[in-house]
């Protein structure tokens, strides 16, 4: 029974504790709610002690028997779970009573600790509030002290700026003796930076404030003149010793930024009053002594001489001012660089020199633009104004130092519009005058050499003008040789070569051969004129440039020229071939008598130097057409003796060096030309002529092989020697004397016509070995060794 009541006595508290976890633990109740479901108890069964509202149900009765099953449920889960926790739930009220314990220790020993706080705070409060009350004593005393000294300061400086301040005679102002304003300034800037120190409302200093104000504006004041006073005399110590007053007031870098703006915009004012149409206009009808005025009032038309009068004035009246703004600049810079203790790294003339350069290239668009005169102006007499401007540029750039960019380039980009306006009118100017010398109509008259004074009045003015600029020369050089050019086309078109009337040398001289000669001439003239108008230039490029056109001029006059000397040397070569008709076996004569084609070409071109080579005589390409013709005739003439097809006997030689003497003089032309002076073909004629003579043993040692007569002509002079046992190149190839003469016209080379002997003479080895002969022809072995050394010689 004991244990009966002991455990009812159990369950009782343990009801007990359990109510009251159920009502303090939320999630206790969850569980139970769960445990309802387990047990097919709905909410609606479940009764909450805090809402009578929730019991649902058709009878009371049934609710409550639906209450006492569910608290029986109840009763029986909290059973099972304090029955299978039961340990645990002892174990965790003993720890809630230790935890009460340890948290009644801790409650103590903070009481205590904070009744320790109040006694330590009590003990150090008060000497805390008596030392920060002290200190702040301290430190205003401090302060005062700290005013006082520099109002001690301040009646120092003052009575130092006083000492330093004299009178001026009789104004009542104040200036300071120059040897002494750097230091006034010194102390001006020390006494306003105590000032700015000490408190406003102090009675002892307001008078000092305003006497600092009024010696600074003095000193800035007296500065500003120095400075102006030493940038207009170029004066380098009065310059140093306004900027050193400028860097004590601490003014320095605002005052160059003021004088910098200020050049700048000295430039601009400058620079648009020079180019105002309005003060141009002014100036012109100054100059005019009155206003012209036409009946009714109307304005008479601007006088254009003297509008352009006063516009070159008023631009070279621009450049010395500018040139004077800039030596002002420079020394300025100058006195900038050398005092290292300015402190100061801005160039100011690179500043004031982009916007130079900007100011001129808007202003000079701008005024062109506005102004139809000015541009007019500046477009024709573009090299005055380029002078103007590069004599600028070269005061300017001694100025500056070399590694600055050239003003020169930045003023002619500038100016490159009127540039090519004037370039445009100049190539006009060349222009016209060569088209006025050749008229459109084919059939007018060859222009006479009178014709082209304009052309060279043209080309030596536009020189002339030009010649303020290298780079300016070359340009018009280039429109000069433009006209040159255009000469050149006019001419050829003139020229006729292509008909046969052209080339003709058998009848008298036609029109058109007549007409080419003129023009020949004309070109002659004009290139003649043309280089002496050249040739003293100081500009070799502008030489180099009007020369390479000239070179058009002269390939047409040669070609021109050439027609009539190539068709002679066609009758000539014509006249030689009948050579073979002689016969050159003959006795010896005294005198030896010439053949019938030397006379025959004598007569023809006696009559051909007079009737069309003469028309040719006096320009550049006539001595050099003419030695190319002779030389060509004495080669013609050598190359078929040296191909006779019989050797000749001694009267025959006898007549080749009569023919050949007489060649000589036919080629002086009847005393019209030294053949003597011509050089190669008269000592190839005197070689040859001299050849004939010698036998082979002679030949070997001859020093004129090689380097006056070719191996090749002697090879077949001894062909010729060989009577037909050797045969000849030509003969062996089937050609005939004139297709020989036609393959070595076209093989210039030595070693070709060398090659082709060379094959000959193997020909004729191989035929000996074939016929099975023991001797070769006595000429052979000389052949064979002249062969070789013409070989070697031409290597």
């Amino acid at each position: 029974m004991e244990v009966l009541n002991n455990s009812e006595n159990n369950n009782s508290e343990l009801e007990k504790i359990i109510s009251n976890l159920l009502e303090e633990d939320p999630y206790l109740r969850e569980i139970l709610k769960q445990t309802s479901k387990s047990h097919n108890i709905t909410e609606d069964t479940v009764i909450d002690n805090d809402d009578d509202r929730g019991i649902l149900g058709n009878s009371v009765s049934d609710q409550l028997n639906n209450l006492e099953e569910a608290i029986r449920v109840v009763d029986n889960e909290i059973y099972t779970q304090i029955s299978s926790h039961h340990e645990d739930l002892i174990k965790q009220i003993t720890g809630l009573e230790i935890l009460e314990g340890a948290v009644d220790t801790v409650s103590s020993r903070s009481e205590t600790l904070r009744s320790c706080l109040e006694r330590i705070n009590n003990r150090i409060l008060e000497p805390y509030k008596k030392l920060a009350t002290r200190t702040q004593q301290l430190s205003r005393l401090q302060e005062v002290c700290d005013i006082l000294r520099r109002i001690v300061r301040v009646f120092y400086l003052q009575s130092k700026l006083e000492s330093q301040i004299s009178s001026s005679g009789g104004g009542g102002g104040t200036a300071v003796a120059m040897r002494d304003i750097v230091k006034a300034a010194q102390n001006v800037n020390d006494l306003s930076m105590i000032l700015e120190l000490i408190p406003h409302g102090i009675e002892i200093v307001i008078k000092d404030r305003g006497f600092l104000q009024r010696i600074k504006s003095d000193i800035e004041s007296q500065s500003e003149q120095m400075l102006n006073q030493g940038l207009e005399n170029e004066n380098i110590n009065l310059i140093s010793t306004a900027l050193q007053v400028y860097r004590n007031l601490d003014l320095l870098n605002s005052k160059i930024t003021t004088t910098t703006n200020s050049f700048i915009r000295r430039l601009e004012e400058t620079i648009k009053s020079c180019l105002s149409v309005k003060e141009l206009t002014q100036l012109t009808n100054t100059s005019s002594n009155k206003h012209r005025t036409a009946p009714g009032g109307a304005t008479m038309p601007l006088n254009m001489a003297a509008f352009r009068a006063a516009l070159w004035s008023s631009l070279e009246r621009m450049s010395d001012y500018i040139s004077d703004i800039y030596k002002q600049i420079s020394v300025l810079q100058s006195v900038i660089n050398d005092k290292d203790d300015l402190c100061i790294k801005t160039d100011i003339k690179s500043i004031i020199r982009d916007h130079l350069i900007e100011i001129t290239n808007e202003e000079i668009k701008c005024a062109s633009n506005n102004s139809t005169h000015i541009k007019q102006t500046f477009e024709g007499e573009y090299p005055k104004l380029l002078k103007i401007f590069l004599q600028l540029s070269i005061k300017l750039d001694n100025n500056i130092s070399h590694l600055d960019s050239s003003f020169q380039s930045c003023f002619i980009t500038s100016l490159s519009t009127f540039e090519t306006a004037y370039l445009s009118r100049s190539l006009s100017r060349l222009f016209d005058p060569v088209n006025l010398v050749f008229p459109s109509s084919s059939s007018a008259p060859c222009p006479s050499k009178s014709d082209l004074d304009a052309v060279f009045r043209a080309v030596s003015s536009e020189l002339s003008v030009s010649s303020v600029d290298e780079r300016l020369c070359v340009l018009v050089a280039r429109n000069i040789s433009k006209s040159c050019e255009l000469f050149a086309s006019k001419c050829e078109d003139w020229i006729d070569v292509s008909e046969v009337s052209s080339r003709q040398v058998i009848n008298p001289p036609t029109e058109t051969q007549k007409r080419n000669s003129d023009l020949v001439h004309l070109m002659e003239s004009f290139h003649s004129s043309i280089c002496k108008i050249v040739i003293s230039h100081p500009n070799s490029e502008v030489i180099d440039i009007i020369s390479n056109s000239l070179k058009n001029i002269e390939s047409l006059m040669f070609q021109t020229t050439a027609v009539i000397f190539d068709s002679v040397q066609l009758n000539v070569q014509n006249i030689i071939k009948t050579m073979h008709d002689e016969s050159y076996k003959v006795p010896v004569v005294n005198p030896p008598p010439t053949s019938l084609y030397i006379r025959e070409l004598q007569t023809f071109i006696n009559r051909c130097y007079t009737d069309y080579i003469k028309l040719y005589q006096g320009i550049s390409c006539f001595s050099s057409l003419l030695n190319r013709m002779n030389l060509r005739t004495v080669e013609f003439s050598l190359r078929y003796i040296s191909l006779i097809d019989e050797p000749a006997s001694e009267g025959g030689k006898l007549k080749i060096a009569a023919d050949l003497n007489k060649l000589e003089q036919i080629l002086s032309y009847g005393d019209h030309f030294r053949f003597s002076d011509s050089g190669a073909p008269y000592r190839l004629l005197v070689e040859f002529r001299n050849l004939i003579f010698q036998d082979e043993s002679n030949l070997r040692s001859n020093p004129s092989l090689g380097t006056v007569i070719p191996y090749s002509l002697v090879l077949n002079i001894i062909f010729s020697r060989s009577t037909y046992e050797i045969s000849s190149p030509h003969s062996l190839a089937g050609w005939s004397v004139s297709q020989y003469s036609d393959w070595l016209d076209s093989h210039q080379s030595e070693n070709e016509r060398l090659a082709l002997i060379k094959g000959t003479l193997e020909a004729y080895e191989h035929s000996i070995q074939a016929t099975e002969r023991t001797e070769y022809n006595q000429l052979y072995p000389l052949m064979i060794e002249l062969l070789q050394q013409g070989v070697r010689f031409n290597r």
